[in-house]
């Protein structure tokens, strides 16, 4: 797959914290998924094995970061190669998962959760390591067999470079204190997001995260010959 990404680098920016992460819901459509697979272990073992059987077949939405890199997981974990159909967003791809046109797609949660309920498209497992409140029925893909399998959207706060520090702080000050909220948080899990705990809410943090995700996603992109834009 040759693709390109667009890259802010962190570099760029004066690091905050850490806000919250979401994680995702990978989903078939129903006419591959079949009624007769079931929503546990043996239902998901059949669904690798028609996974392996068909992959020179089966078609996955690319509808851009997240999507991209589930996708990616998805075949390396798997050890298939499926063919990716990029779209400029995936709402499009959502949109032709539920008409059939293509065979599979990871999605926002929040996103997914809907037509999910609604039988429109079949839940293959979430995304994240932690079931979401939106799918509490759906098991994780770890769960489910795929050990170490996580694809997490984490959104964080940056400000510009050159930031006095006492603003600094007390931007990292007032950002704890607002997602220490009950309400706030109790919002966030309802959609099927986490919110940062005070531990994550940090510039070290950020930090931290940053790091460990450019070292997990950079060489899995550069094999796949995803580059920079």
């Amino acid at each position: 797959m040759k693709a390109k990404m667009r890259i802010a680098r962190a570099a760029s920016f004066l690091l905050v914290a850490v806000l919250l992460a979401a994680g995702g819901a990978l989903a078939q459509q129903n006419a591959t998924s079949g009624k007769e697979q079931k929503e546990d272990a043996a239902g998901f073992k059949e669904f690798l094995g028609y996974l392996k059987a068909n992959q020179n077949k089966l078609t996955i939405g690319d509808g851009g970061g997240p999507s991209t890199l589930s996708a990616l997981l998805l075949m390396a974990a798997t050890g298939t190669r499926l063919t990716l159909v990029q779209y400029k967003g995936t709402a499009q791809a959502m949109n032709d998962l539920i008409a059939g046109h293509i065979d599979l797609l990871s999605n926002a949660a929040t996103i997914a959760a809907p037509h999910i309920r609604a039988g429109k498209v079949k839940a293959i497992g979430v995304t994240g390591r932690s079931r979401v409140s939106t799918l509490p029925d759906v098991p994780t893909m770890e769960e489910q067999g795929l050990s170490g399998f996580e694809m997490v959207v984490f959104q964080a706060l940056y400000a510009p470079k050159g930031l006095p520090k006492p603003v600094h702080e007390r931007l990292v000050a007032a950002l704890q204190g607002a997602l220490a909220d009950p309400q706030l948080v109790a919002y966030f899990q309802k959609v099927g997001a986490q919110i940062a705990t005070r531990e994550q809410a940090t510039p070290a943090a950020l930090q931290a995260l940053l790091k460990s995700e450019m070292d997990k996603w950079g060489p899995m992109l550069k094999r796949a010959g995803v580059t920079a834009k």
